[in-house]
């Protein structure tokens, strides 16, 4: 495979952030090779820095002396496995829709299309959290359900899934993110 290009980056940044506001066209922008789907997760690399920042911005209050080196080992593992289990449970879910073929398609555009989300909570977070925490949570809330229906709308639009299915897809991949999180911050409190 040969690595992204900073241009081809940039590209699928701005498409990613196109499917963010649900603009249709820009689902089918994203291919469905292998190259694809592996350069996709180029996009995890990147927003990498911002999500550390990010959390280490608001965490002291949460974690307290937790040592940092514990911290950012939890946090490392937990951003992998966030990145990684639900294409892999969606493999084999994809297999049981009207159009299995667009897993990689799927894969490849939710990827790019967590840059927005991530890029708007750090913005959020930088400008909102220390003055005003109630509409910094208030944002930070309203981002991620709509980040929600956004991930709804993907899957009804490339697996033709039902509502029912659909709704319950999202909620599953919410709540197995809360888990990971508790898990995280059990193992990090744990340790302090």
């Amino acid at each position: 495979m040969k690595p992204i290009s900073l241009a081809e980056m940039a590209g699928r940044l701005a498409a990613g952030a196109q499917v963010f506001i649900a603009r249709k066209p820009a689902l089918w922008t994203f291919g469905d090779t292998r190259d694809d789907f592996l350069k996709s997760f180029w996009c995890a690399a990147l927003l990498f820095p911002f999500f550390l920042w990010a959390i280490y911005s608001v965490e002291s209050a949460r974690y307290g002396d937790a040592q940092f080196f514990i911290r950012l080992i939890s946090h490392t593992i937990y951003y992998i496995i966030a990145w990684t289990y639900w294409p892999l449970i969606m493999a084999a879910v994809s297999q049981n829709t009207a159009h299995p073929e667009n897993w990689i398609r799927y894969v490849v555009a939710v990827n790019w299309m967590m840059a927005a989300p991530i890029l708007l909570q750090w913005i959020i977070i930088l400008t909102l959290a220390d003055d005003d925490p109630v509409m910094a949570n208030g944002l930070l809330t309203g981002l991620r359900l709509w980040a929600l229906l956004v991930h709804g709308w993907i899957l009804q639009t490339l697996f033709k899934t039902k509502l029912g299915l659909t709704i319950g897809l999202v909620i599953a991949d919410f709540l197995i993110n809360q888990v990971l999180s508790k898990i995280e911050d059990f193992i990090i409190l744990s340790h302090g």
